[in-house]
């Protein structure tokens, strides 16, 4: 039996390697937009300490303006924050994008090649069918030359 020769391979190999390299980047990506949202959350939280102290009545003005002014640097900082954060989400969707188009090119090839392997195989079958015929129908004229034989 004839092996069967897919002549893209190569080209089907390097977009499979594409396809993880793009996944790995979405992964690291991901993990850039995870650990900002953590950064996010713990601003929140400390600006909620931060207006927890200072509802606790003091007579310390330097304290109460110093704690006046670290909350309003803990809210610019979120502000930068949630904007880094929206701009890792946004990075996030357009490499899912990019991912989903390198799928779809491997995919494309690897529905060529299966469609010549069933065609190879079948055109295989029908080869192998025939040479059985032939040597079926040369052994019944060889075994009985007056019934069909010369």
């Amino acid at each position: 039996m004839a092996r069967f020769n897919f002549r893209l391979d190569p080209v089907l190999q390097v977009r499979k390697m594409r396809e993880q390299a793009v996944q790995q980047e979405l992964a690291h990506m991901e993990q850039d937009r995870q650990a900002a949202e953590r950064e996010l959350t713990r601003t929140t939280e400390e600006i909620a300490e931060t207006m927890h102290v200072s509802a606790v009545p003091s007579v310390d003005l330097a304290s109460s303006l110093h704690c006046e002014y670290y909350r309003e640097a803990l809210k610019e900082r979120k502000v930068a924050q949630e904007s880094a954060l929206q701009d890792r989400c946004r990075e996030v969707q357009e490499k899912r994008d990019h991912l989903v188009r390198v799928m779809q090119d491997r995919l494309v090839l690897e529905k060529l090649r299966e469609k010549q392997v069933k065609l190879f195989r079948s055109r295989e079958s029908a080869r192998e069918t025939k040479e059985l015929d032939d040597l079926g129908a040369m052994a019944f004229c060889f075994k009985y030359p007056e019934k069909g034989g010369e």
